[in-house]
């Protein structure tokens, strides 16, 4: 169980969770107090437009202490160190461009293989590994929340998309008749391939999203000092159990395994959003003509794949 609540009165901040967390780690001489695995993965190359919010960055800096409890308690102190070492010569090497910066991380990684046989240096380098790439995971899923609440809020009382559209139709004195002559020549067609980059299985996928809402839920207004002790808690298992879970599938898949895993996407993204795209087309209509109409019988989004019919990359797609 992570206890992390500074009060039990009040709200804490993430970046007050993320201290308390970091109090429970070891100290790393080359690290700075306030630092996490990875917190500054996200800073380079900022600019103003894309300058990080204070809240992305307490969430980034508050899910790798969380990691940072978990690889501590799983691995061991002294493959957690080796990892804030390997981490803080990473940030040099960024800030230090070129050989000297490169060297470092050699140093690191050299004096953490001196003296073990090779199974055992293939063993820490594969950890090494799975430890960023599940910190930039998360980190990723905390930007992915951020974007999408940054949206939202930039938005609100706004018209987008096809409810712009009948709103700037009706405006230009377009006819209701005009109007859904127009909608019978519009045809939009998404294509679904199995792109050979996205490898990762389905259970990931699935507690990448259970991790972004628990982060929408972790800012929520109403959130009460016990409901976001246990919230926490659950971020903790979750990450916990990343950490347990093989990423990638070491094996190519087959076409029906390539076919179910759209199939499942479509179920989960698209299958309850198309209809709702209808729904609101009619909303506008009737919103801003006042009057009900008779949308095309004809869908203007549909919906392709050729995922089982592309050679491309994949032996076991054959002609028949």
């Amino acid at each position: 169980m992570i206890t992390c609540s500074t009060s039990k009165t009040a709200v804490s901040s993430q970046r007050e969770l993320y201290l308390f967390i970091r109090q429970k780690l070891p100290l790393i001489q080359e690290s700075a107090p306030d630092t996490a695995i990875g917190q500054d993965a996200l800073t380079t190359n900022k600019t103003p437009d894309s300058l990080l919010s204070d809240e992305l960055t307490d969430d980034v800096r508050l899910m790798g202490a969380l990691l940072g409890l978990i690889i501590n308690e799983h691995e061991g102190e002294d493959f957690y160190r080796f990892i804030e070492r390997l981490r803080q010569a990473s940030k040099d090497a960024r800030e230090q461009l070129g050989k000297i910066g490169v060297e470092k991380i050699h140093q690191v990684i050299q004096s953490e293989l001196a003296e073990h046989d090779e199974e055992w240096q293939r063993s820490l380098l594969h950890r090494a590994v799975a430890a960023f790439r599940l910190f930039l995971l998360l980190a990723g899923i905390a930007e992915e929340y951020h974007q999408s609440e940054k949206f939202n809020t930039s938005h609100q009382g706004e018209h987008q998309g096809l409810v712009e559209a009948v709103c700037k139709a009706q405006k230009q004195d377009y006819s209701l008749p005009d109007f859904e002559a127009l909608l019978e020549n519009i045809s939009a067609r998404l294509v679904i391939t199995a792109h050979p980059t996205k490898i990762l299985r389905q259970t990931i996928l699935h507690h990448q999203k259970d991790i972004f809402y628990i982060l929408q839920a972790m800012h929520s207004p109403n959130l009460t000092p016990f409901y976001q002790q246990e919230l926490l808690e659950e971020l903790g298992e979750k990450i916990e159990v990343l950490w347990a879970t093989q990423f990638s599938r070491w094996t190519k898949p087959e076409p029906k395994e390539e076919i179910s895993r759209v199939l499942s996407y479509l179920t989960r993204t698209l299958y309850p959003t198309l209809p709702q795209v209808h729904q609101k087309l009619h909303q506008a209509i009737h919103y801003y003509y006042r009057q009900e109409s008779d949308i095309p019988d004809h869908p203007l989004l549909t919906v392709g794949s050729w995922v089982g019919g592309d050679m491309d990359g994949n032996p076991y797609v054959t002609p028949d």
